[in-house]
């Protein structure tokens, strides 16, 4: 066999591409747009559910686990609850 030329190796590329991936994630972080991400994807209505006010979630409900509901000065507490459907 008689090679003339020499391919880039596909390891070579997947290297390439992890090196790249890490990057991005780097650059989020360090510009602070990761937290913004982080914030959004853990609200309460993106994950489905609704705030109630209080501190346990009414009947057929369910506390959505890791849902943050935005809560401003004076207003009292709330928990992210979402329906639990019936048979």
């Amino acid at each position: 066999m008689n090679k003339k030329a020499q391919g880039i190796s596909l390891e070579t590329i997947i290297v390439a591409i992890i090196v790249i991936v890490v990057l991005v994630i780097l650059v989020l972080i360090f510009t602070g747009r990761m937290g913004n991400f982080v914030n959004t994807s853990n609200a309460c209505t993106v994950r489905g559910g609704n705030c109630v006010s209080g501190t346990v979630c009414g009947d057929n409900q369910r506390e959505v686990v890791g849902g943050i509901c935005s809560k401003k000065d004076g207003e009292p507490a709330q928990v992210c609850c979402i329906g639990i459907p019936t048979s």
